[in-house]
């Protein structure tokens, strides 16, 4: 656990001193490339050097994937990717992320550094486009004590995941066909990307045409900030979205069901829809989970689209809880989920005239919560398998 701690560590000092060097009037350019490629690298190069058993899906998927295209030329792919055993399962894009990593070493862990370096490009990119609003260090830890354990298995999935979201950041400038050309590409990596459309479609539901505040700095327009949900049409508009998720679920099973029999969704779907594959409910672990959105709320006077990510976070925690029920849906609120990057990063650990405001200690909150998130489902729980680190080629285990 020593590497992920000190990993933790280093990447969110340098994250914080990165966020310090934006918000500076004298820009220092190439500090701010250093912090930042340190902060997007030092994850990926733990990622990339761990054991293959360090991971669920590595050996599954990742290894025979890198070896089919490992030494091949360029005209040899397309007949690779047919004859593969995994081309049904495996997308183009990380079929092609893992021929690219193969230029640069024979050695699968090469690979598996290219998927969190991707992963961790997305995901500070989408905060630095949002950085006006939002703290790039709380991002960063929030990114790092939720996610980053999960992109250690299922890794085409947060691929998908991390595009989708850097997609999302454009919905706030209103540039729709850059949307959806960022979550074409996500779709390249997991199928699942198609989901990332709600995105839009809530997006659209809850926009206010009249709303015409500027956020951004002046090289970019934006329109900004969605009105406080204190109308009786903002409540309504949630409760609706509550409904329809209810509803959805109550349909999951035999929609899946047909789905799979029409052939459109892969047969390995059924086991996710079995009362053998649901989890045991924790009540103190769905706390942790629900929680961090109380300080979100305490803060949110000063949370741009206040709306929109307060009802992303309202389905993230129902899609979440519903997976005690149909595990599925544990897959399909990751994407709900992975928002926490971009909305709790909103609620900034400032301290002006050498006070803690407010907005630190509710910031400094959602850390712990963050924490004990990590430590109980990562650590205790043993999910994804990545706990203890272990790392032949760092003579570590």
């Amino acid at each position: 656990m020593i590497p992920y701690v000190l990993c933790f560590l280093i990447t969110g000092l340098f994250s914080g001193i990165n966020e310090r060097l934006l918000y500076k009037k004298k820009r220092h350019i190439f500090l701010t490339i250093m912090t930042a490629a340190i902060v997007i690298l030092l994850p990926a190069i733990l990622a990339g050097l761990r054991d293959y058993s360090i991971g669920t899906d590595v050996e599954l998927y990742v290894v025979p994937t890198f070896d089919a295209v490992n030494g091949k030329s360029v005209s040899d792919l397309g007949q690779v990717y047919a004859l593969n055993t995994f081309s049904g399962m495996i997308e183009i894009g990380f079929f092609a992320l893992a021929y690219i990593s193969s230029f640069f070493s024979d050695d699968p862990h090469i690979f598996l550094f290219f998927i969190a370096a991707v992963i961790g490009v997305f995901t500070y990119l989408s905060l630095y486009r949002i950085r006006k609003f939002c703290s790039i260090l709380m991002g960063e830890l929030v990114f790092l004590l939720l996610f980053y354990a999960e992109s250690y298995n299922m890794m085409r999935q947060c691929l998908a995941m991390s595009i989708s979201i850097f997609a999302l950041t454009y919905l706030f400038e209103k540039k729709y066909k850059i949307f959806i050309m960022w979550v074409l590409i996500a779709f390249l990596f997991h199928r699942t990307a198609i989901l990332a459309f709600l995105f839009l479609g809530l997006y659209l539901y809850l926009d206010k045409k009249h709303n015409h505040n500027k956020y951004f700095s002046s090289d970019v327009k934006v329109l900004s900030n969605i009105k406080e949900i204190t109308t009786r049409k903002d409540f309504i508009k949630i409760a609706c979205i509550m409904v329809v998720f209810i509803i959805v679920f109550v349909l999951f099973k035999p929609i899946i069901a047909g789905l799979i029999t029409l052939h459109i969704l892969p047969s390995k779907y059924i086991k996710f829809i079995s009362d053998g594959y649901v989890t045991k409910f924790s009540l103190h672990h769905m706390f942790d989970y629900a929680f961090m959105y109380v300080f979100l709320f305490l803060n949110h006077r000063k949370v741009k689209h206040k709306n929109y990510f307060f009802a992303l976070g309202i389905i993230d925690v129902i899609l979440y809880m519903l997976r005690y029920k149909v595990f599925l849906m544990y897959r399909i609120s990751r994407y709900f989920m992975y928002c926490r990057v971009l909305s709790l990063s909103q609620v900034k650990m400032s301290i002006s005239n050498k006070k803690i405001s407010q907005s630190f200690i509710y910031g400094f909150a959602i850390i712990l919560l963050c924490l004990l998130y990590w430590y109980e489902v990562i650590v205790v729980g043993g999910y994804n398998d990545v706990v203890p680190y272990t790392s032949s080629l760092l003579g570590i285990g």
